[in-house]
């Protein structure tokens, strides 16, 4: 997981150019995906035709929602879309307007907008609204917010795109109606990636000062090799490792990120509320030192501040390992799902691809959000959870459906 930016937000409208975005498909399609940084050679749309009853219905007012468990997940909606015949704008992180200024302005006339995904962005919920309701483009979002990197398991999604979507379409005359997709993506290897990962795995041990001995149970090496990486980044940051660091790993992590959090929360003055997840604490932590640091007034205290981000970022890293990802099925896509996560959270810097795959996306049927309608008037909040939980589902069960049917290298059990 990459860091989150505290350069001061300013938001990026979309600016859809049909052209740009046709000659960006092409160059997506034969130069991006089979690229040495990413390495997918082919995008298998498994379902096209649970598409035809949502645009007959909704025409272009479609939200596509899916899940995020790779850095090339933009790039294979890009794709996907295209064979799809369906022209889409994105809401993606302020960040990736960042890279480079040529970069900004070719996503931006690709119908990318921007939003801070540390505040209440109001521009970018604006943006998302009259695109939905305008109907000349699709609408992508990213639900999970993040790369998960855990490809067989949806992480919980965010209410933003359930509030916007139920929004926009109460905003709609009684005839109009939005159509929300979702959409499972899975990508696979499709040669044998084994000893890519062992040769990864072993670069990961010696940046930590250990080494990685291929005599020896993997899962072990890994998980030992792991906690060094964790147990040397927490020295870092003067955070001990905590008592039971042998138990159960999901156990450990979750004690490691809620006591970072406890001492920022103490530190700030900041008291959190009785519903507030770890991320959600997270996050308003982040918020508060964003707006310290944007602060003049508050110069006195940006050296400070940005100890905090720092430390915010290692708790939002460290919630993010599930703990029993790879020891339920010990895939070689979830092995080295895992190998590449802990290499990007060591370096921060986003590894290159290391074996060859396919990409394939399933259609959830398209949910009408006009049934939703009088639900969001009465309750929004239980609306809006409501179809966070459909949408969060639906995407499960298209990667369930996926994994039964797959058949590569990818989908073997994990042997060095």
């Amino acid at each position: 997981m990459l860091e989150f930016s505290d350069s001061p937000y300013a938001f990026v409208p979309p600016k859809m150019n049909r052209l740009i975005l046709a000659l960006m498909r092409q160059y997506n399609l034969r130069r991006l995906l089979p690229s040495p940084e990413k390495r997918i050679s082919r995008i298998i749309v498994t379902n096209p035709e649970v598409l035809d009853a949502g645009r007959a219905t909704a025409g272009n007012r479609l939200l596509f929602l899916p899940n995020h468990s790779t850095h090339c997940d933009p790039e294979i909606m890009i794709e996907c879309q295209r064979q799809l015949g369906v022209r889409s704008l994105f809401m993606a992180a302020y960040d990736i307007f960042l890279r480079s200024r040529l970069e900004a302005w070719i996503i931006q006339h690709c119908g990318v907008f921007s939003i801070d995904r540390d505040g209440s962005d109001r521009r970018a919920i604006a943006a998302a609204m009259e695109t939905l309701t305008a109907g000349s483009f699709a609408l992508t979002i990213f639900p999970e917010g993040n790369v998960q990197f855990t490809n067989d398991r949806v992480e919980a999604f965010l209410q933003g795109a359930a509030f916007i979507a139920l929004k926009a379409t109460r905003s709609l005359d009684e005839a109009g109606d939005i159509h929300a997709v979702p959409v499972s993506i899975k990508a696979t290897h499709v040669t044998d990636a084994r000893p890519a990962i062992c040769q990864r795995l072993t670069e990961i041990a010696v940046t930590a000062g250990t080494g990685f001995d291929r005599d020896r149970d993997f899962q072990r090496e890994l998980r030992r090799i792991g906690m060094i990486v964790l147990r040397r980044e927490l020295e870092q940051h003067d955070y001990p490792l905590p008592k039971g660091a042998d138990d159960d790993l999901g156990t450990v992590l979750h004690a490691v990120a809620t006591a970072i959090v406890e001492a920022l929360e103490a530190e700030i003055s900041r008291q959190p509320k009785p519903r507030d997840t770890l991320v959600d604490r997270i996050r308003a932590i982040r918020r508060l030192v964003h707006g310290c640091l944007l602060d003049p007034d508050l110069a006195d205290q940006h050296a400070q501040a940005h100890v905090w981000a720092r430390q915010a970022m290692l708790a939002f890293r460290v919630s993010s390992y599930s703990g029993d990802y790879v020891a339920t099925k010990p895939t070689v896509d979830r092995v080295g799902e895992t190998v590449e996560k802990l290499m990007e959270d060591q370096t921060s810097i986003m590894p290159p691809a290391y074996a060859e795959r396919h990409a394939y996306v399933r259609l959830g049927t398209p949910v009408s959000l006009s049934a939703y309608r009088s639900a969001f008037e009465d309750s929004p909040r239980q609306a809006v959870q409501v179809l966070t939980d459909k949408w969060e589902e639906a995407v499960q069960t298209g990667l369930d459906v996926l994994n039964a049917e797959l058949q590569t290298p990818g989908a073997e059990l994990f042997t060095p």
